[in-house]
């Protein structure tokens, strides 16, 4: 056994791991769905918010497509994806190489709500990056850009994901 594969090595890297994705939670919460004042100025509410963060502009997704960005079952995004429907925030379109396949994009009021939502979380990301000194600024950067490196090394290469994962 490697040294790095040690069951010692490998719980202290799933600690670390836990760590970290509690503390992504943490921020990504402040910055996008906590924030009452810049929300409650959107017409979705907080679930609806994460949907439509799911999708690229112009770009249409079949269901399963975009419960997997969104990283909720698929049952859930169904009833998410009637909501946003019923309140024109996306719309359903054939597939035009097989009509039975559904899917679904942003409408005009969806790429303005959700544009809208990326600008103000932009915003609030600047505020609490502000809050760091310029070599802490630039060691997160770092260490980001290495940690996406790493994990995309080990998750198989994948880019997968949303335009906005960045936020």
């Amino acid at each position: 056994m490697s040294i790095t594969a040690s069951s010692d090595y490998v719980a202290t890297l799933e600690q670390h791991m836990a760590e970290v994705r509690q503390l992504f939670t943490k921020v990504y919460v402040k910055v996008l769905l906590d924030r009452k004042e810049t929300h409650a100025q959107l017409p979705i509410s907080t679930p609806q918010l994460k949907t439509l963060l799911a999708f690229q502009e112009g770009r249409t997704y079949t269901m399963g497509q975009i419960s997997s960005s969104a990283m909720v079952t698929l049952p859930s995004m169904t009833g998410m994806i009637d909501r946003l429907f019923a309140d024109e925030f996306v719309e359903r379109v054939k597939d035009p190489k097989d009509r039975r396949i559904v899917l679904v994009k942003l409408t005009e009021k969806g790429v303005r709500v959700r544009n809208n939502a990326v600008t103000r979380s932009r915003q609030e990301l600047g505020n609490v990056l502000n809050l760091l000194d310029s070599d802490d600024s630039t060691e997160l950067l770092n260490s980001l850009e290495k940690a996406a490196r790493i994990i995309r090394k080990v998750s198989g290469g994948s880019n997968a994901g949303s335009a906005e994962a960045s936020i």
